[in-house]
């Protein structure tokens, strides 16, 4: 790694706090105990943080250290509940809430159509936080990251990609943006 990758991870790293750490589908245990090192180093420093694999970790890494804090998404939560159900013109006249003991209540008023969907219609999601910054850990390509990789999400986000595998397009550390990735089949380094 040259200076100006290693200077520029370290201007990052003192920029941004929320960081999340990416390890590809079925990590091999070096990679799983990279990705883990780099976790609770960063913890260490007060990061936000969080550390996902697009599926639950094998038998051969749970005994690592910190294993135990390994989601299958990326992100923090940010505390967004969206409630969908379908919606034609006319059916809804207001929406409001109340609140109950413990409980708050959407109410959506029929209009002079009514409504016509059911309960198993709506639908509830809770939204996600990109991070500001993105470690990728023993991933030669953006298709082992799964589901974990969404360009859309990840668009300003910084991203570091750190991998020794001969098929990996930049071998070594190198920082990239996601978007002129997949914009161009050759990473760019700065």
């Amino acid at each position: 790694m040259d200076n100006l990758t290693f200077d520029k991870i370290k201007e990052a790293l003192s920029k941004y706090t929320n960081i999340a750490i990416a390890v590809p589908v079925d990590p091999t245990v070096d990679e799983m105990g990279a990705a883990l090192g780099l976790y609770l180093s960063l913890k260490d420093m007060g990061k936000t943080l969080s550390i996902a694999t697009p599926n639950a970790p094998l038998v051969e890494v749970s005994a690592l250290v910190g294993i135990d804090e390994v989601r299958t998404t990326l992100g923090e939560e940010s505390g967004d509940l969206v409630v969908s159900f379908p919606y034609r013109e006319g059916e809804i006249e207001k929406v409001s809430y109340t609140r109950d003991d413990n409980f708050l209540n959407i109410v959506v008023k029929a209009g002079e159509k009514g409504l016509n969907f059911t309960q198993e219609d709506v639908k509830f999601s809770r939204g996600s936080k990109a991070p500001e910054m993105l470690f990728i850990v023993g991933a030669a390509r953006i298709s082992d990251l799964g589901k974990l990789f969404d360009p859309a999400v990840l668009k300003d986000t910084v991203v570091v990609n750190i991998d020794n595998k001969p098929d990996n397009q930049d071998t070594g550390i190198s920082l990239w943006s996601p978007i002129n990735f997949l914009q161009s089949p050759k990473r760019w380094r700065i």
